[in-house]
């Protein structure tokens, strides 16, 4: 079901097989898992060996069956004395085999063989990075993208250097529709953001001052103005088309639900060397 409609889609945009160039996909999910962590001085072999194990350590696998798992090295410290003996930054992410596999499948049902299989939570962060230009960003202050899903709400912040974290904040139903609850609905996600926030300044010492909005829950009419006054932060809509979309076939149509192609302008950025 879903290759065939993953053909009308392609058939659709008049994308033939030789005509899609690179194809990059990506699982999410709340069996999908991305974790930065500080290990020991290790060099790339040493790493490749220890993911297995230090993944199960920092990831929440688990409830995971067959879980894939991958990562890379981010920084290395070298030794500075018997009292430093160096670390490594690194990065370490983890899904369902399961999902990847029937992403797999739809792709190849559709005809496809992906470049790369990516996870959503670093899609998102390659879009949140350039929603302000560098050369505007204040590098001390870190962003924050809340994807607001049908059951479940993310939060991701991370700044320029490092630092990410993502973390399932809440999970439910948003609410019945009517005023009270929304309102108690915005009262509980504002609540778990600044509890994660609180957290995230403890960490990496970095204060979040924007938070973007995503998912189909965040077009909730007045939702963004009620998350801003609850927690004091300037919170807007996540709006990845503008300025480098607008004259783009079929905006005009969409542009109003922009917040839904956050992890699609993210793809379309992987290996950017801005990223």
């Amino acid at each position: 079901m879903a290759a065939e409609a993953l053909r009308e889609v392609l058939s659709d945009s008049g994308l033939s097989s030789g005509s899609r160039g690179q194809v990059i996909a990506c699982v999410g999910g709340n069996e999908t898992f991305v974790r930065e962590a500080t290990l020991p001085l290790m060099s790339d072999d040493e790493f490749r060996q220890a993911l297995p194990f230090e993944a199960r350590k920092f990831l929440s696998l688990e409830s995971v069956e067959d879980p894939v798992i991958d990562g890379q090295i981010i920084e290395r410290v070298e030794a500075d004395g018997e009292e430093d003996p160096g670390s490594t930054l690194v990065m370490m992410a983890a899904t369902s085999g399961r999902k990847r596999e029937f992403t797999l499948e739809a792709l190849a049902g559709a005809g496809i063989e992906p470049t790369v299989i990516d996870v959503e939570p670093l899609a998102c962060l390659n879009t949140m990075l350039n929603l302000t230009p560098t050369e505007d960003q204040d590098m001390e202050r870190a962003q924050a993208l809340l994807d607001l899903g049908g059951h479940r709400a993310n939060l991701l912040i991370s700044y320029r250097g490092s630092g990410l974290l993502s973390r399932d904040i809440w999970k439910g139903t948003p609410s019945d529709g009517s005023a009270e609850g929304n309102a108690a609905y915005a009262r509980d996600i504002a609540t778990r953001t600044l509890e994660t926030l609180t957290f995230y300044r403890g960490r990496y010492r970095r204060e979040v001052d924007t938070i973007y909005l995503t998912g189909g829950s965040s077009m909730k009419s007045g939702l963004a103005e009620e998350l801003s006054r609850v927690m004091n932060r300037e919170v807007v809509p996540c709006r990845p088309l503008e300025g480098i979309a607008d004259q783009a076939v079929g905006y005009d149509e969409n542009k109003d639900m922009e917040a839904l192609f956050v992890t699609a302008c993210g793809l379309c950025r992987w290996g950017d060397d801005d990223v």
